[in-house]
């Protein structure tokens, strides 16, 4: 249907429960390079019955798999499962679907998953990118869950773009965020993410009404760098500094239960009008270690 030239600029595309197989080569003779192409301002909204009766996700999940080689295999799947035209679908819109198994590797190294485009509804599952964003890659998302996607560098789920309303779950990084590198993230949950070296949840990021519990990482488990505003951070931790967060600026935000070795809530950050709650440090630094602190309550 993408590439049928009856599509036009507008069109809305209702796709109906299925696990879908992506076929359009963005490179001849590169079999990974299939993906879903999408390079007009449409619409897609997936979750419907077969008879398009009824729409529900969950009883009518609609799939877009990157599984197109040996079943079970993540090495031989689609580079990207989709690929937005940046130029040409800068309006368009993918909702309710559910996005997996991609693996960016070799010269298609960022956005397993997705690869620029705007997504409501969806859930953006085991995806992989060697590079930039497991599971996207400067992709702007409300209402999602990610979940299970990884890279080796930066942004275990996301790299970039805008999240509103999203659950970023068990995400890992080797690197940089855990859960997402940069971007703005509002309304997000963060929960159970991991970075080997910095930033369990966000690195670098912008964060606004977010919810950070039980992330992980060397350097600030909850977060690294950026800043983050009216948020709450529990029970994060690092094995070294910054168990809720390192070197961010923070405004309004709570936390508690965080732990580390120095600085079990925050290290080097500067804080305005936050408050502090039983957070640990094995060593020095309980609530804060180092970092300037401006109308804060440490208890």
């Amino acid at each position: 249907v993408l590439t049928c030239p009856c599509l036009q600029n507008g069109d809305t595309v209702l796709v109906a429960t299925g696990n879908y197989i992506p076929s359009y080569l963005m490179e001849v003779y590169v079999e990974r390079s299939k993906t879903f192409y999408i390079d007009k301002n449409i619409v897609m909204i997936g979750g419907y019955s077969n008879d398009f009766l009824t729409r529900d996700r969950d009883l009518y999940p609609t799939i877009l798999n990157g599984d197109i080689g040996v079943s079970g295999t993540n090495t031989d799947n689609s580079f990207h499962v989709v690929f937005f035209n940046s130029n040409s679908a800068s309006e368009s819109l993918l909702k309710g679907f559910a996005i997996r198994n991609g693996y960016a590797n070799d010269s298609y190294n960022s956005g397993g998953g997705v690869y620029y485009g705007t997504l409501d509804e969806c859930i953006i599952d085991s995806n992989y990118a060697s590079y930039y964003g497991g599971g996207t890659y400067y992709t702007n998302l409300s209402n999602c869950i990610l979940q299970n996607n990884s890279t080796d560098d930066y942004g275990g789920a996301s790299y970039y773009g805008v999240s509103d309303n999203c659950s970023y779950i068990n995400n890992s990084s080797n690197y940089y965020g855990g859960a997402k590198y940069g971007g703005t993230s509002n309304y997000c949950e963060f929960i159970d993410n991991h970075s080997n070296s910095y930033g369990g949840a966000v690195t670098e990021g912008i964060l606004h009404h977010c919810t950070l519990i039980g992330n992980s990482s060397y350097y600030g488990g909850g977060t690294y760098g950026g800043d983050s505003y009216h948020c709450k951070y529990n029970q994060n931790s690092a094995t070294y500094r910054g168990g809720g967060s390192y070197y961010s600026d923070l405004y309004n935000c709570l936390f508690t239960e965080n732990s580390s070795q120095y600085g079990g809530g925050k290290y080097g950050d500067r804080a305005y009008n936050c408050t502090f709650v039983k957070n640990n440090a094995s060593y020095s630094g309980g609530g804060n270690a180092y970092g300037d602190n401006y109308n804060c309550i440490f208890w």
